[in-house]
């Protein structure tokens, strides 16, 4: 399944799936979860208090307790990527429990000019802009939605991840502060506090300050 297909379903969102959207949490003993639910696209990961697990998403619809997920990236089960992923909710309140019995605690809602998801569609370097097109299935997004976040870089046609990270946010007189839960490519990152700049300019987030290797940085997010 190629790129304008995926979107194309992005686009078609139901009411419903607009209303479920938030950010979800759940604990169990040691191990983690937290899944994002934001305009149409859901990112689910599993993770300890210092080890990254394991990250699956994509569009998503949700009818009634049926929530289906039309699966993107998966970087352990490359095998579902292309398929839909289909849970049936039991539902308590605001929470729900999945088909394996965990219990999602819904997170309180924060309204946030952030608020959203995005693809990264350029770097400034040296001053100078330079865009970034993805070609085919390749795709890096990030969703922010009540102050929790993360991003996903991976190429669904080729079943190809090449990272992940995320935690919870804030946003605030132009300040935006990460503090990571996890992150795929270094264990070692979690724990750690990011500031940077943010500016919103209509669709476009510039996003400024030092990537967690320590080196300049100055992104361009566009909403889908």
């Amino acid at each position: 399944m190629g790129k304008i297909t995926y979107l194309l379903m992005f686009i078609s969102i139901s009411l419903c799936a607009q209303s479920f959207e938030g950010a979800y949490k759940f604990i169990d003993d040691e191990t983690h979860g937290l899944w994002l639910f934001k305009d149409g696209y859901s990112m689910q990961t599993i993770y300890k208090d210092s080890v990254y697990i394991r990250t699956n998403g994509g569009p998503f619809d949700i009818h009634k307790n049926l929530l289906t997920v039309y699966i993107t990236f998966d970087d352990v089960l490359e095998q579902k990527i292309g398929s839909k992923q289909e849970t049936r909710l039991i539902f308590e309140g605001a929470n729900f429990i999945d088909d394996e019995g965990r219990i999602w605690i819904k997170q309180p809602t924060i309204e946030s000019d952030l608020s959203g998801t995005y693809r990264i569609t350029g770097r400034y370097n040296n001053g100078k802009f330079s865009p970034i097109n993805h070609t085919g299935s390749r795709m890096t997004l990030k969703i922010l939605v009540d102050g929790y976040f993360q991003w996903i870089a991976f190429d669904s046609d080729k079943k190809e991840f090449f990272g992940t990270g995320g935690g919870d946010y804030s946003f605030q007189d132009g300040k935006y502060t990460e503090h990571l839960l996890f992150f795929s490519r270094d264990n070692s990152r979690v724990g750690a506090t990011l500031e940077f700049n943010g500016e919103i300019d209509e669709n476009d987030w510039h996003h400024k300050g030092k990537s967690s290797k320590g080196e300049p940085l100055h992104e361009v997010w566009t909403r889908l």
